[in-house]
């Protein structure tokens, strides 16, 4: 934590269009939980720090690797073979067609989505060396968008470690899923 958390978590301010509040959600029990499972998430809590946006090419691309390596925690842990790292996570965490946006924007036909973001992955952490040519076929906001259903998924799967609720879930992910289905609708 830095010196502006404290401040931030106690300053009084509306956020009554947020999907996840205090006034839905066990605060005692999540913040219990927080402390004792945060240091699995190191990597992906500045990320819900600031509302899960990076939008410098650089850090997009880097972002994904890492969302992706949370994937594969995700999957390990669950006891899932390497070959569904991708698919469990995406499958089990939707909630309101994150899945389906994530396909439309990975433009996926015939292959799983595990397999076109393993290539994806290749492709960003093996500059020049991979097989797949989908970083020339994705304009950047569709990177953008990847981003985001990649967080909302891994968001999903620590909010439900928190024990929060299906229906502020689903909220928030309804809520979250706004910009990769504006950036879909750009793009057509």
């Amino acid at each position: 934590m830095d010196d502006r958390t404290i401040p931030q978590l106690t300053n009084t301010s509306h956020h009554h269009s947020l999907s996840i509040r205090s006034d839905n959600i066990d605060l005692a029990n999540v913040f219990k939980t927080w402390i004792e499972t945060q240091h699995e998430y190191d990597t992906f809590i500045p990320k819900l720090a600031n509302t899960f946006r990076t939008y410098r090419n650089y850090e997009l691309k880097s972002s994904i690797i890492m969302l992706l390596t949370h994937l594969e925690k995700i999957a390990f842990t669950n006891n899932k073979s390497k070959k569904e790292k991708y698919d469990f996570p995406i499958i089990f965490y939707d909630r309101t067609n994150t899945k389906e946006t994530l396909e439309k924007l990975l433009e996926t036909s015939s292959e799983t989505i595990g397999t076109k973001l393993s290539a994806l992955r290749g492709e960003l952490a093996h500059i020049g060396q991979g097989k797949a040519n989908i970083l020339s076929t994705l304009p950047p906001l569709r990177l953008v968008g990847i981003s985001i259903c990649l967080d909302i998924i891994i968001a999903t799967h620590i909010f439900t470690e928190m024990g929060i609720s299906e229906a502020v879930i689903y909220e928030f992910q309804n809520h979250e899923l706004e910009w990769p289905r504006l950036i879909l609708e750009s793009s057509t």
